[in-house]
């Protein structure tokens, strides 16, 4: 599942940001993806504004950031 998966990202070392995004905003997914080192984490449906406003937010931390940091 995207939790997992994401763990499994963050545990590779990969200093990739993810945000995540899903129609079922629970409690308990919204603190795993927390917990699991996500950037941020968007409700369907989603805006273009909000998706854009997502990537600068990334980009801002990457920037603060010493290394590389990729963006997908």
């Amino acid at each position: 599942n995207c939790i997992e998966t994401l763990r499994a990202i963050k545990e590779f070392g990969v200093s990739t940001q993810v945000v995540m995004i899903s129609a079922r905003p629970t409690a308990h997914r919204v603190e795993a993806a927390k917990e699991g080192g996500a950037a941020g984490f968007l409700v369907k449906p989603i805006s273009q504004k909000r998706i854009g406003d997502a990537i600068r937010a990334c980009l801002r931390r990457a920037d603060s950031i010493a290394g590389d940091v990729e963006l997908f």
